[in-house]
């Protein structure tokens, strides 16, 4: 499920999801037991074409961000290193460990993400300023 181009020495991995299509359309799943992920929160965000979300790490929880719709580019940052992944139809989901920041730029009409925690919400848990999450060994 995880594939080999693990960014930030693997805190930041791209999820191979399996997609199944027929004429009704596509499934894809997504194993959280595979990925030892217990999901204690999610919600769905849509964003209009340019619009920033997100801009925080988050000091304990992890997240995995899975594309529902439309394209969205995920900005990720570990102290002074700066990486892009675009989450389109050839990489539909990633896992972002603790105190990794990251910022989303929704693009197009109907740009959405699904969003899996494996904490509770806890406005304490996050850090806003990308200088201060140093979650890079």
């Amino acid at each position: 499920m995880l594939q080999k181009d693990d960014v930030f020495r693997g805190k930041v991995r791209r999820l191979q999801l399996e997609r199944f299509e027929d004429e009704r359309g596509e499934l894809t799943p997504l194993d959280f037991g595979a990925l030892g992920f217990p999901v204690v929160r999610a919600f769905i965000v849509r964003g209009a074409n340019g619009a920033e979300r997100g801009g925080h790490a988050h000091r304990l929880g992890r997240q995995i961000l899975m594309l529902a719709s439309g394209e969205v580019d995920v900005e990720l940052r570990c102290r002074d290193a700066v990486d892009l992944i675009r989450l389109d139809a050839t990489c539909r989901a990633l896992l972002i460990e603790p105190r990794i920041w990251s910022r989303q730029t929704y693009r197009g009409r109907q740009a959405s993400l699904v969003v899996f925690c494996d904490t509770a919400y806890d406005p304490e848990d996050y850090i806003t300023d990308p200088s201060r999450c140093g979650g890079c060994p």
